[in-house]
C-alpha cells in the first residue's frame, strides 16, 4: 500500500514535470521566434542582441531535447526522469549564465525599445501576437529552472525507488542531482 502512494505520487509529479516542460518549450519557442522577428528587421548589433536574448536558443534546443527524453514511456517514471536529467546535465549549465544576465537584460531591453522605435514596434508586434510581455518571455527560463529543480528534488527524493533507503542515503542520493540546477 505505501510503495503504490509512493508510485501514484511519482507519477503525479511526474505528469507536472512533462506538463510543466511541454507548457515551458512552447514558451521557448515563442522566446526565440521574438528573437527571429528582431533579427529580420536588423536593428541591433550581435553585441545588443546578446545582452538582451542571451543563450535562449541553445536553451531552447536543451528543452526540447529534455521533453523528448522525458516522453520515453518504455521505463517507469522516476527512471525516465533520472535518465532523461542525467544525459542533459552538462547542458543544463547553460542556464547559470542566462539567468546571471537576466536582470541587465530586462534593463537592456526597455533601454533598447525607449532608444529604437523599430525594435519596440518589432517587440509590440510580437507582444500584442502572443498575449505576452516581452519581459515575461524573458523570465520564464529562470522561473522554470526553479520549478524543474523542485519538481525533480520531489521526484527523486520521495520515490519508490528510494523507498528502501533511510533519510541521511536519500539526502545523499538527491543532492548530487540537485546540483546540477543549483549551479
Amino acid at each position: 500500500k505505501k510503495q503504490a502512494r509512493g508510485t501514484m505520487m511519482a507519477e503525479q509529479v511526474f505528469k507536472e514535470l512533462l506538463a510543466t516542460e511541454t507548457a515551458y518549450v512552447s514558451d521557448l519557442r515563442v522566446l526565440t521566434e521574438l528573437l527571429a522577428e528582431v533579427r529580420a528587421v536588423g536593428v541591433l548589433t550581435k553585441e545588443q542582441e546578446l545582452s538582451v536574448f542571451s543563450n535562449c536558443e541553445t536553451i531552447r534546443q536543451i528543452n526540447e531535447e529534455l521533453l523528448r527524453a522525458l516522453s520515453v514511456q518504455a521505463m517507469d517514471v522516476t527512471t525516465c526522469a533520472a535518465a532523461a536529467f542525467e544525459v542533459l546535465a552538462p547542458y543544463l549549465r547553460a542556464y547559470s549564465e542566462y539567468c546571471s544576465n537576466f536582470v541587465m537584460a530586462q534593463e537592456r531591453l526597455e533601454r533598447l525599445r525607449a532608444e529604437l522605435s523599430v525594435f519596440d514596434a518589432t517587440v509590440r508586434s510580437v507582444e500584442m501576437a502572443t498575449g505576452q510581455t516581452a519581459g515575461s518571455m524573458l523570465i520564464k527560463p529562470v522561473q522554470v529552472r526553479l520549478t524543474l529543480a523542485c519538481l525533480c528534488a520531489t521526484l527523486l527524493f520521495d520515490s519508490s525507488v528510494n523507498r528502501d533507503l533511510s533519510l541521511e542515503q536519500r539526502s545523499k542520493s538527491t543532492r548530487g542531482r540537485w546540483r546540477v540546477f543549483a549551479t
